[in-house]
């Protein structure tokens, strides 16, 4: 897997990733495929002019129901396809739940191993 953005931790008042800088002020690079797997997550399908199937149509659920969990976690595993047919991460797996902090907010866990074996997760406020 090639290198790319280490992301950052979310911001606590907005839920936006940031990315992870060295100590010499440069932006830090990793294997993780956290990049990757968040992006494609988070962007709107459609938008990114070079892939119009890259991103996924989270942020058009509305409402939150007994199905939005489950829809969600479908959006994100067909937004992360690519990566893992590609071969870049493998297990894809998401969880979401109703975020008790926020009302009518789901909380996304998404893990995956990396294209060098090591589990990683990222949390996505949705």
């Amino acid at each position: 897997m090639a290198e790319d953005i280490t992301l950052g931790e979310p911001n606590p008042m907005t839920g936006a990733f940031g990315f992870a800088w060295t100590a010499d002020d440069d932006v830090s690079f990793d294997e993780t495929g956290a990049h990757g797997v968040v992006t494609s997550i988070v962007e709107f399908k459609g938008t990114y002019p070079f892939d119009p199937t890259h991103g996924t149509h989270i942020y058009q659920q509305k409402s939150l129901t007994s199905r939005t969990p489950s829809q969600v976690e479908a959006e994100a595993l067909d937004g992360t396809k690519p990566l893992e047919d590609a071969d870049e991460i493998q297990n894809v797996e998401a969880l979401a739940e109703a975020d008790a902090r926020a009302l009518g907010r789901l909380s996304l866990d998404v893990s995956w191993k990396s294209g060098t074996g090591e589990q990683q997760q990222k949390t996505i406020e949705v």
